[in-house]
């Protein structure tokens, strides 16, 4: 320890000295600094060059000038209310009257290297400005410490590629996790979650959208019982990317409360149509308990198919769906049903292979391309039903009845109708047959199995026993081509 300085006025004694000293110990100088250290309970631990100044009289230091430079090197800086110790710290840490400020301090957060700037004033009522830079988080706030609170006037920064501008209050409780009162404005892009320090990065990752969401928020609760707090979020993104399939101009609005039920609405354009949806989660429950409904209106089929793994990419038409769906995470809960519907378009080409009915019915329909699909569906114990699937086409119209299981096993009867109006328009057709192919094509089928081993098994008991022995054989194996093209994945 080194002392330099002067003492005056041996009647009333004034001070002008500087003390220095060199590897103090931090944890001895707490207790001089504790009523102020304990309103942020804030620990500080290590060592520091230091040195003091004093200017004034020496039975009066409520009025003297003081001033302390610490050199801090190795500090280590703790609280009960920081998830992370801050290790390492480097840099120079100023105390005057009624204010203490640090400036171009360095350290390690959770292995991450930080710089820290700021200053605390008003020891009567603290007022904390900082700027905090790392390579994850960076940010400026205002916070004034009250008595087991924290009133947040300012905290704006990012996080990652994300952005946050938000104020409020944070209660401090002994028992519980703090109590928060927040609100703001966030722009997150969803792929910087799956950066966050968190379990099951990966996972998060491969699922995650492509986005990034302008929010305005409020949240009232506790800091990690999210579902028991109030919550208002409404958002917006010029374009969202979900596996692959793009919804734009997206906005939403989610709401929870102490009584009302916890909402999200959304709306957003989808391959030129409009696609609204309403969710209603559960968030108290154990097993996400959910009702849903969405509308899909007039998308365009063929830019649609486009983002959808379908090898015919010659596609086209008006999109209409609609769904209705309770139940909950175990997919064996969820029930529901909706309808779907194409109209006006190139729905799909099946290449009619080995001269498809060519002896029989009309050589010349080398495709058949249908114009419309329609069907009512409903979903139960994890399989899709349907009793008026429906398929149109100019020469051929397809109705089908059956099941398709979340395992890819499905069972389905289609009843073939062959108009009879595209049979005589046939210069080469043979005229003779025409009644023969009509009843013929409208005999039932059953395919069934797996989407990607297809079964087929044709009724022909009800066929007569002359046409069939004549012509069976090859009606059984082109029609065969047929529906299993129309059901490849």
């Amino acid at each position: 320890i080194s002392l330099a300085g002067e003492l005056s006025d041996y009647q009333n004694p004034s001070a002008d000295i500087v003390l220095t000293s060199y590897k103090i110990d931090l944890n001895k100088l707490y207790p001089f600094f504790a009523q102020y250290l304990e309103k942020t309970q804030i620990i500080p631990s290590g060592f520091s060059d230091l040195t003091i100044s004093y200017q004034g009289k020496v039975n009066d230091t409520k009025n003297a000038a003081i001033n302390i430079f610490a050199n801090l090197d190795q500090v280590a800086v703790n609280s009960a209310k920081f998830p992370y110790p801050m290790t390492d710290i480097k840099g120079l840490l100023e105390y005057s009257t009624d204010m203490i400020s640090w400036k171009n301090l360095t350290g390690s957060l959770n292995g991450e290297k930080v710089t820290f700037n700021g200053s605390l004033i008003d020891f009567s009522r603290p007022v904390v400005e900082a700027q905090f830079e790392s390579e994850m988080l960076s940010f400026n706030t205002r916070i004034k410490i009250l008595n087991n609170a924290f009133s947040i006037t300012q905290f704006v920064g990012h996080v990652y590629n994300s952005d946050f501008d938000l104020t409020g209050d944070v209660h401090w409780q002994e028992k519980n996790d703090p109590k928060l009162d927040l609100k703001g404005k966030l722009n997150v892009d969803l792929q910087d979650l799956a950066k966050l320090p968190i379990p099951d990065r990966k996972k998060i990752q491969s699922n995650l959208p492509e986005a990034k969401l302008n929010m305005n928020v409020l949240f009232q609760g506790q800091a990690l019982d999210y579902k028991n707090a109030v919550i208002d979020v409404k958002g917006h993104t010029e374009q969202m990317t979900v596996k692959g399939l793009k919804l734009q101009n997206l906005n939403f609005d989610f709401t929870q409360g102490d009584k009302a039920a916890t909402s999200l609405k959304l709306d957003a354009a989808f391959y030129d149509g409009q696609l609204t949806l309403n969710l209603t989660p559960d968030l108290k429950s154990e097993s996400f308990a959910f009702k849903m409904s969405a509308d899909l209106k007039k998308a365009n089929f063929g830019l649609l198919s486009k983002d959808l793994p379908i090898k015919d990419h010659d596609l086209s038409g008006d999109l209409y769906f609609t769904t209705h769906l309770s139940g909950s995470a175990n997919t064996k809960t969820i029930f529901g049903g909706g309808s779907l519907r194409i109209e006006n378009g190139r729905i799909w080409q099946l290449n009619i292979l080995n001269g498809l009915l060519s002896t029989l019915l009309i050589p010349e329909l080398e495709t058949i391309v249908f114009t419309d699909v329609s069907a009512d569906y409903n979903i139960a114990q994890e399989h899709i039903s349907t009793k008026n699937l429906f398929l149109k086409s100019s020469p051929l119209e397809l109705t089908a009845r059956g099941w398709l299981g979340l395992d890819q096993n499905f069972d389905m009867t289609v009843t073939p109708k062959i108009k009879e109006i595209a049979i005589l328009q046939s210069e080469s057709m043979k005229k003779g047959p025409t009644s023969i192919i009509a009843g013929l094509a409208e005999q039932e089928i059953r395919v069934y199995g797996t989407i990607s081993h297809p079964k087929y098994k044709i009724k022909t008991e009800q066929l007569p026993k002359k046409i069939f022995e004549k012509t069976g054989e090859i009606l059984m194996e082109n029609v065969q081509d047929v529906i299993g093209e129309f059901f490849k994945k």
